[in-house]
């Protein structure tokens, strides 16, 4: 039997939004004279390395086509991916034309379950030709 889970799900974000805020408020507590205790220095560095252990994928401007800048990929994970519709944004074409490019075997993706996943690398490699 499954039973409940306990615990708390913040993104990476949250995690360091909170990890900072706890030191705000350890700093406080000094200046006051007070000591915090060895719990909240705990969570503190256990959400801390939690955020700064995660990967970050870096936002993709999709206006940079348009004004010469350079693609950020940021595919930095095997399964980065993005979906036919997120993809033709990119690439200035429409979704179904992705799907056509990935049928002929001229963009990276895979179909499961009847969706298509289209890897991210091969998006920012083919816009940046």
């Amino acid at each position: 039997m499954i039973g409940p889970v306990r615990g708390v799900l913040l993104s990476d974000d949250d995690a360091e939004y909170l990890a900072r805020a706890l030191e705000v408020f350890a700093d406080v507590l000094a200046k006051q004279g007070a000591r915090p205790n060895a719990k909240l220095a705990q969570v503190t560095e256990t959400l801390r390395s939690v955020a700064s252990a995660s990967v970050r994928v870096p936002n993709v401007r999709l206006d940079a086509r348009n004004q010469g800048q350079e693609w950020v990929s940021g595919d930095t994970e095997p399964y980065a991916v993005m979906s036919p519709s997120e993809a033709a944004k990119v690439l200035g074409i429409s979704p179904n034309g992705v799907r056509d490019l990935a049928r002929r075997g001229r963009l990276g993706a895979r179909r499961s379950g009847g969706r298509w996943f289209v890897s991210a690398r091969a998006v920012m490699e083919r816009a940046a030709r």
